[in-house]
């Protein structure tokens, strides 16, 4: 993902591998700033095996320190990635059986300019095609934010108050048949339910539902980094103001319904704000439907979803087949974190 950048990007880091005596094969150490000597916090270290697979990964906490943890001996090497700069490999190294290793990085990087990126507007299919230079760029730095929301879900517990709010509107008038609001406590990695990615690539993202309807299904991080997201679906570049997107949309051969949308960035900082999507292809009735969802950074580094929505038709008839179908109107699901909570940090939505 990093080859064909819109210009050059430097970015060195520096690794001193100090072996140290301790139980298991771990690995810790801290992340300090070349320049000017201090801890860099929210940095993703991750561990990578002979074959570059992560099998480790954590953030970078205040003092800039990590530690990791290896399931076996082997060759192992640590990839340092943050928003806004470019992502460096340091040199890999043995890890012996129950062995730790102290590793003290240095790392020096130059930001990444977004602006810099030439939006073409052409459609690109392969990331490795030298025309897909700003797609790949654009994907880059949607991952590195996506990479650590995922990290979160699967590593943290935290809390959730979140106000959810679900609308009927009438078809043709927009006007609501019913409103209602509420406030939930959730406790857990991630604020709402998703799908399976592997069955949504397959089946498609709008799937039967139990009462025969249909139910539709919005993104989520698994699902924006899996490969399979990339191998079905083209991409090209788009600005808006101070954004710049990475549009996408399903491959002409999909067959099923798919999801196309932007994935929104801000071209001075590099983070991700949000994705836009709606849905494409398929039988499914899909009218009207679509949505959102934000992202948000919290002080420690860490990414939680900050609001979703999720807009779908109400059809009469079989929402599959087109026989006897017939729009009714829609209903609009809306949820927003208003404050998250963790073992030292209580956060309110920001103002």
């Amino acid at each position: 993902m990093n080859a064909g950048r819109a210009r050059a990007i430097t970015g060195v880091i520096l690794a001193t591998l100090t072996p140290a005596t301790a139980f298991g094969q771990d690995v810790r150490g801290s992340v300090t700033s070349q320049a000017e000597g201090k801890p860099v916090p929210g940095a993703f270290v991750s561990l990578l095996d002979a074959r570059g697979e992560p099998v480790a990964s954590f953030l970078t906490d205040a003092e800039g320190t990590f530690r990791l943890r290896a399931r076996s001996a082997g060759e192992y090497a640590l990839r340092v990635r943050m928003i806004g700069f470019s992502t460096f490999t340091a040199p890999s190294f043995q890890l012996a059986a129950g062995e730790a290793r102290v590793v003290p990085l240095t790392l020096s990087t130059e930001p990444i300019s977004l602006a810099g990126i030439t939006v073409s507007g052409e459609r690109v299919c392969r990331f490795d095609a030298a025309e897909a230079a700003g797609a790949a760029a654009l994907w880059d730095e949607a991952a590195k934010a996506l990479e650590v929301l995922s990290w979160t879900d699967a590593a943290d517990v935290l809390s959730f108050r979140i106000e959810l709010t679900r609308r009927v509107t009438e078809r043709g008038t927009g006007r609501f048949i019913q409103q209602d609001t509420d406030t939930v406590e959730s406790v857990g990695a991630r604020p709402f339910a998703v799908g399976d990615a592997e069955t949504l690539f397959e089946l498609g993202f709008v799937l039967p539902g139990a009462d025969g309807g249909a139910v539709y299904y919005g993104p989520d991080a698994e699902m924006l980094l899996s490969e399979r997201f990339l191998e079905t679906h083209c991409f090209r570049t788009k600005r808006k103001d101070d954004e710049i997107g990475l549009e996408f949309e399903p491959k002409p051969d999909r067959g099923v319904t798919d999801l196309k949308g932007v994935l929104w960035l801000d071209q001075r900082t590099a983070r991700l704000l949000r994705v836009e999507f709606s849905f494409a292809g398929g039988r499914a009735v899909t009218t009207g439907a679509g949505g959102d969802v934000e992202f948000r950074r919290l002080a420690d580094g860490r990414w939680i979803i900050q609001r979703w929505r999720l807009r779908a038709p109400i059809v009469s008839g079989d929402p599959f087949s087109g026989r006897g179908s017939r729009l009714l109107g829609h209903e609009e699901a809306v949820g927003e974190v208003v404050e998250v909570s963790a073992a030292t940090t209580r956060l309110r939505r920001p103002r």
